[in-house]
């Protein structure tokens, strides 16, 4: 049989142009895939196997869901799957410069700090696939990837590639290390015991920690622990041997550095740490213990500095393919410095397969931020400390974003360097710093300071001060309520390039009341805030990638999908944004646009309030206390709200009113309810504005203007339901056309939840608005058609009197019917009355049966 063609240039894999060969291999090949409109590149994986080789195959789609349900950013991403015309399988996914671990391990071995920081990286990608079901089973360092990046812990991003034998927790085949044919599942030197035979019992993540750990000793050591002359010789040390200890061949191994390599390397799984985090955590801990430079300036050095002639002009940095098992090297792919990059190059190859040597040549660009001469990205410790206290704001900087990705950080630490950055001048410094005065992170909660260091920035052209000084001067805290100023730093942070300002401008502009009111400039700003989003998004920017995640969770310029922002969401607190993890875990804990996942939804509430985000602090005390991510914990949710109300933000303080309010974890008291609503109130918290205006205190009542100013903040600070109790206080009053914005505000902001019916009914009136029955009737439908019973009420007795529209009781009778099912007793009373109407169909059973509904439905109905 014939196996599957191989490649060439100029064919259509799904989206993709093949553009060149990257490698080659008796299974597969990798190209470089152009996409046909957008011109994106990606890594492209051809199996190459006869289509009678089912294995191949399924390992071809193996490795395409188990990398695709992971999302991290040390995971490699894989973003297509499909069948080529020409025969079998193809993978689309990232590209990577850089090298292999095995690569640079020819090399010799490693410094310990360097060791500890790619190991930390590792280990932390293992728990995310492990989290999300997946176990690798072929760790190794030709499957541990690595990239500069200036982001990443000592400059240097780990990816774990290459999932092809990974398996999916809960699956019952593939279960073993060895197959039923016999054949061993993984990389031999790297195995753990339980995958070199069936009578170890099943595999599970803890194989991968005993892989992570041969890893670890070998870039210690510059060899693995266990060698031998045959396969069987090598099988029979994973099982039997006792490795040597890692410090006894490098003395300079920490003494603890080589306990955790030892307890990782156990023949027995229950005798390894209990989870990759664990690993990971405890590296941290180990972290400087050692004082050998974090990077070895010879990752890049030898005969293989000269770049390849051969040349493609759309490979910039951040681009060079995965590589498929079994390829062997090909041309190499030159990049062309962008203007922001140097021409500095290198010459890089991966190795990555299934115990078979492979490669392909790359040329890297690389730009180095760099501080009084100093090339940040690859500095060490030391020298960042030396060069921060010397005036370099980007050195602080740099240090600070390193302090932030521990584990946990240390926020004050961070804030402190965030604030030396900006004393020596660098903008970005005091945005950062204006960000964390603002939510309470690492300092309590300033916002004078914030928004003032915010508007330094946006004066020095820093898009996300901008975005934060609009913030704030937007809810009136730091300084005077300001929405016209507000609106103009939203709008410079968009003219600087930053989605969330020009996401903020479009909603202002949207739901603003008068003259302010804009719909076609708010379109132009909201269709902006999503080219800004995608393509910051595309090139790992975590603020684009939540402000892009935003923008579809309220359906701001683009139709609304839960399931895209999720994924947004996610990709932006994979990158690193705190509030983006804190929003992902509240759509975790919640069940939208995903499963619920009560576990997964608590792991990130924590770490997003561990790294500063006060408002996920206060979301995790919420889910606590109501069961969501795990056991009701009453006593446990009170002591969280209350840690970040005392400690961080008054703004968050509405959670312990709420707790006070109902009772939660501590003695029921309004008053002290009262107190924090009103606390929460001033520092800008909507809710806690729209709470402090219904919190009932015996034998304390408030005057309506008291009430009215507490409504008018909480919609102000876009409440709906803030808006929607100033709509019904000002069609009391006859305000109508005040009514009618309140109603318009409330609808919107409610995303069609609140107060649309009230709008209708203005328009059937023509109140406050031009009279206008058919966009009334629009708008009950449209409620109606999205399951809101009080809509399909509204439109079933318009319907029934031909109140504004043609009387049709057929109708009506469906449209009343949908809303008694959807639980609104009064239509089912409404219902009932016409089913026994005189002149039309009657139905006296049916009817009985409505009216029992409603008295199920809400007592007051009973009598009737």
């Amino acid at each position: 049989m014939s196996a599957a063609m191989g490649g060439s240039a100029g064919e259509r894999v799904g989206a993709y142009t093949l553009v060149k060969k990257l490698g080659r291999g008796g299974m597969g090949e990798v190209w470089l895939g152009e996409h046909v409109q957008i011109k994106s590149h990606v890594a492209i994986k051809l199996v190459l196997a006869p289509p009678e080789d089912v294995d191949a195959a399924a390992r071809f789609l193996r490795e395409a869901k188990a990398t695709a349900r992971i999302r991290h950013p040390g995971i490699v991403s894989v973003s297509d799957y499909g069948a080529r015309t020409a025969g079998g399988a193809y993978l689309v996914m990232e590209l990577l410069d850089g090298e292999s671990l095995a690569e640079r391990l020819e090399r010799g071995a490693l410094p310990v700090d360097l060791t500890i920081d790619l190991a930390v990286q590792a280990a932390e990608a293992l728990g995310a696939a492990h989290a999300s079901g997946v176990i690798h089973r072929d760790l190794k360092p030709a499957n541990v990837f690595l990239v500069r990046d200036a982001a990443a812990r000592a400059g240097i991003r780990v990816k774990l590639v290459d999932f092809g034998v990974a398996k999916a927790t809960g699956k019952v085949t593939d279960e073993l290390g060895v197959t039923a044919t016999g054949a061993l599942v993984g990389t031999p030197i790297y195995m753990a015991p339980e995958q070199c035979t069936s009578r170890r019992g099943p595999v599970d993540f803890r194989a991968d920690l005993y892989a992570l750990g041969v890893v670890l000793y070998e870039m210690l050591t510059g060899k693995p622990p266990f060698r031998g002359p045959t396969l069987g010789d090598l099988i029979e040390q994973h099982l039997t041997a006792t490795p040597i200890p890692a410090r006894t061949l490098s003395p300079r191994v920490p003494a603890k550095l080589d306990v955790l390599i030892m307890s990782m390397l156990a023949k027995e799984p229950s005798d390894r740490p209990t989870s990759a985090d664990q690993v990971a955590s405890t590296l941290h801990a180990l972290r400087g213990t050692e004082s050998t430079s974090g990077i070895d300036d010879t990752m890049h050095s030898g005969s293989r500095h000269a770049p390849d002639a051969v040349a493609h002009p759309t490979v910039t940095a951040g681009s060079v393919a995965t590589m498929a098992t079994g390829v062997e090297p090909a041309a190499a792919v030159s990049a062309v410095p962008t203007k922001a990059a140097p021409a500095r190059r290198w010459r890089m190859s991966v190795a990555i397969g299934s115990g078979i040597a492979v490669a392909a040549a790359v040329v890297l660009v690389f730009a180095l931020r760099r501080g009084g001469g100093l090339a940040l990205a690859t500095a060490t410790a030391p020298e960042l400390e030396d060069a921060c206290h010397d005036g370099s704001g980007a050195a602080c900087v740099v240090l600070g974003e390193r302090e932030l990705r521990a584990v946990p950080p240390d926020l004050p630490k961070v804030f402190g360097r965030m604030q030396l950055a900006c004393d020596h001048g660098d903008l970005s410094g005091c945005a950062r710093a204006a960000r964390m005065y603002e939510a309470g992170a690492g300092v309590r909660a300033n916002f004078g300071r914030a928004r003032a260091l915010a508007e330094k920035a946006c004066d020095g052209g820093i898009g996300q001060g901008c975005d934060i000084a609009g913030d704030l001067t937007s809810i009136g805290v730091g300084g005077g309520h300001d929405p016209a100023l507000a609106l103009r730093q939203w709008m410079r942070g968009c003219d600087l390039g930053y989605a969330a300002s020009c996401g903020s401008a479009g909603r202002r502009r949207k739901l603003a009341f008068g003259a302010d009111r804009d719909p076609v400039a708010a379109s132009g700003l909201l269709a902006r805030a999503f080219q800004l989003g995608t393509e910051g998004c595309a090139q790992g920017d975590p603020a684009a990638c939540r402000s892009l995640g935003l923008l579809y969770a309220r359906g701001d310029g683009v139709d609304k999908d839960e399931v895209r922002a999720g994924s947004q969401l996610q990709r932006a607190c994979e990158l690193g944004d705190p509030d983006a993890c804190g929003e992902s875990g509240e759509f975790l804990a919640l069940g939208v646009g995903v499963p619920k996942d009560p576990l997964r939804a608590r792991e990130l509430l924590q770490r997003a309030c561990d790294r500063g985000a006060a408002v996920a602090c206060s979301s995790l005390a919420a889910a606590i206390g109501a069961g969501l991510v795990g056991p009701i914990d009453p006593a446990a949710a009170f002591a969280v709200a209350k840690q970040v109300c005392e400690e961080r933000t008054d703004r968050e303080c509405v959670i312990v009113g709420n707790f006070h309010l109902l009772g939660t974890g501590t003695a029921a008291d309004p008053k002290l309810a009262a107190v924090n609503y009103e606390r929460a109130c001033a520092a800008g918290s909507a809710d806690a504005c729209a709470s402090a205006a219904d919190v009932f205190i015996p034998g304390a009542e408030r005057s309506d203007a008291h009430i009215e100013d507490f409504l008018s903040r909480a919609c102000d600070l876009y409440s709906p339901m803030g808006c929607y109790k100033l709509g019904n206080r000002a069609k009391k009053a006859n305000k109508f056309e005040a009514a009618a914005h309140y109603y318009e505000t409330a609808c919107e902001l409610s995303d069609k939840q609140i107060g649309c019916d009230n709008l209708a009914a203005l328009y059937f009136e023509g109140k406050g608005v031009a009279r206008d029955p058919a966009r009334a009737t629009k708008i009950l439908e449209d409620g109606c058609a999205s399951s809101l019973p009080t809509n399909c009420y509204a439109l079933g007795v318009r319907l029934r009197d031909g109140d504004g529209m043609e009387a049709n009781r057929a109708r009506s009778l469906v449209v009343l019917d949908r809303a008694c099912g959807l639980g609104w007793g009064k239509a089912c009373l409404a219902e009932a009355d016409l089913l026994t109407t005189p002149g039309l169909t009657q139905d006296p059973d049916k009817a009985a049966v409505l009216r029992t509904k409603a008295c199920k439905l809400e007592s007051r109905y009973c009598t009737r």
